[in-house]
């Protein structure tokens, strides 16, 4: 019986340190974060942006502070959809730093792709300085039906160890 009980402990420890071995390994790796920005396609003119985009933030939360955390070495997706019927479509055209420590390799981030425009980028660096996070402030630049210029909302990101 005092065989067993000794091996009944070392089967828990086994057990106890692979799943803490997973659990850090999980929360180190990096992931995908898509944030999506939704507009109301039929309705948006150049006064009245806060109002017809949004990220699907709660109720009180402005476009303007709405802030993502993720982590070092994580990608971020910005894509646009529209939240209008019919076929109207959403352009990420740039990500564009405004303020705060740069996050990327580089201040702008240009969109990509032939149907849909989504821009891409790979948080390399923490926004914290002095022990402090100070969030990376920038400008999402988009634009509808392809048409026009861009219009503009400026979130925030905060990168994490």
């Amino acid at each position: 019986m005092k065989k067993f009980n000794q091996l009944l402990i070392l089967m828990v420890i086994v057990l106890l340190s692979l799943a803490i071995n997973s659990c850090s390994e999980n929360k180190s790796k990096p992931v995908n974060r898509i944030i999506t920005l939704n507009v109301d396609t039929d309705n948006i003119n150049r006064r009245n942006i806060d109002s017809t985009c949004n990220f699907g933030q709660p109720k009180g939360v402005s476009n303007k502070d709405f802030t993502i955390e993720v982590k070092i070495g994580d990608t971020i997706t910005w894509e646009g959809i529209s939240s209008s019927t019919g076929d109207n479509t959403v352009d990420i055209t740039k990500i564009k730093r405004q303020k705060g420590k740069n996050i990327f390799d580089k201040d702008s981030l240009i969109g990509k792709g032939k149907n849909r425009k989504k821009v891409i980028g790979k948080a390399l660096y923490s926004t914290e300085v002095n022990n402090k996070h100070k969030d990376y402030k920038y400008k999402i630049s988009f634009k509808v039906n392809k048409k026009g210029k861009p219009y503009f909302i400026d979130p925030k990101i905060r990168v994490v160890r």
